[in-house]
């Protein structure tokens, strides 16, 4: 009997990923094949300059190559069609869809599918899962990442360092907003691992375990490309509120007062509640997330304000803000009957704003 009921839960959960894949696939596709960008244009030329790919790691030094992205372009040939150009950040976006419910799996079935739903519709998901460009490539392999890296810091096996070593390589090469996630990345290990009061030495140790491939990749990066990098430039925006549309965006509101301010003020509860209930249940990988959404945009926005800022800079910052939303929400669902009213009606919301801007 045991046995059965394992099958049919392990049934259900294949059917939830399943159909979220189905989902996000589906608004991805449905939005796909249409004109390039500016950006995206300004890509294919790079692509299209270049004599070897080898140019793309050390000699085209400029902040629109996206070095995998680029590479792809490089591939495809300039005369190839969206789809094409757009195939590498749609399967890495739909990816990224799955790898968000695996991440939120260990709260339960309820919020891995919640999570998915968010990561399935949001615009800011579809957009950069539908352009030629490097964001979604670099979601992608964050989530991957913090797998490897919960899988490591349980198991501290060579395997899952050398993994996230990779990934942490291939998302950097994607777009250098990866760092984002690394940065929380490092925060957390060194706590975990200092947590265990192994000694200085020892921890030092243990961290160039966990770290010593992706710190020997981004230097490397750094060295060759980074360090020599121009920028296109752009209109000059004030950061929050940059900072301020992204958040309201990704839930389904507009640039606009004070809807903007009242999207962003939901996600924030939103998260703050998910986090909390992380720190309940006693899993220190609540800390990583307070880094992710306190730490990084205080220094990012409001310490080191960029002269050139833009809403798709957030996006592994969104991409990981799913998770504790998630576990949020199904706090609302499992709640009173206040709480799941309250439960629908954002759900409806976050629907419908998305779905409008889908259809724009």
């Amino acid at each position: 009997m045991l046995i059965f009921f394992r099958k049919v839960d392990r049934a259900s959960t294949a059917t939830i990923f399943v159909v979220a894949a189905l989902l996000a696939t589906a608004l991805r596709v449905a939005v796909i094949d249409n004109d390039l960008w500016l950006d995206e244009v300004w890509s294919v030329q790079h692509a299209a300059s270049i004599e070897s790919p080898v140019d793309i790691f050390v000699s085209l030094h400029h902040d629109n190559n996206h070095h995998l992205n680029t590479l792809w372009l490089w591939f495809c040939g300039a005369n190839a069609g969206p789809v094409q150009q757009r195939f590498l950040s749609l399967v890495t976006g739909v990816a990224a869809v799955l790898l968000t419910g695996v991440l939120t799996l260990r709260w339960g079935k309820s919020a891995a599918a919640a999570a998915m739903l968010i990561s399935s519709v949001s615009i800011m998901f579809v957009q950069y899962s539908t352009e030629a460009r490097g964001y979604s490539l670099a979601l992608c392999f964050a989530l991957a990442a913090h797998w490897c890296l919960r899988k490591h810091l349980t198991d501290r096996s060579v395997l899952s360092a050398l993994g996230f070593g990779c990934l942490c390589t291939l998302g950097t090469l994607s777009h250098l907003s990866f760092l984002q996630y690394y940065f929380a990345a490092v925060f957390w290990t060194s706590g975990a691992l200092a947590s265990e009061q192994p000694g200085f030495l020892r921890w030092c140790m243990r961290m160039l375990h966990c770290h010593g491939l992706a710190i020997v990749s981004l230097g490397t990066i750094y060295l060759l490309d980074v360090r020599y990098l121009t920028f296109g430039g752009g209109p000059r925006l004030n950061a929050v509120s940059v900072f301020i549309n992204a958040v309201s965006v990704f839930a389904g509101g507009t640039f606009d007062e004070p809807s903007r301010l009242l999207y962003c003020s939901v996600v924030v509860v939103g998260i703050v509640a998910g986090v909390f209930k992380m720190v309940r249940s006693g899993q220190d990988e609540w800390k990583f997330f307070a880094c992710l959404f306190v730490l990084f945009p205080l220094f990012r926005v409001v310490l080191l304000p960029a002269g050139l800022m833009f809403e798709r800079y957030f996006l592994i910052l969104l991409g990981f803000a799913a998770i504790p939303i998630s576990v949020g929400a199904m706090h609302l669902l499992n709640g009173r009957t206040l709480h799941r009213i309250g439960f629908g009606l954002l759900t409806i919301l976050f629907l419908a704003g998305n779905l409008t801007h889908i259809a724009k």
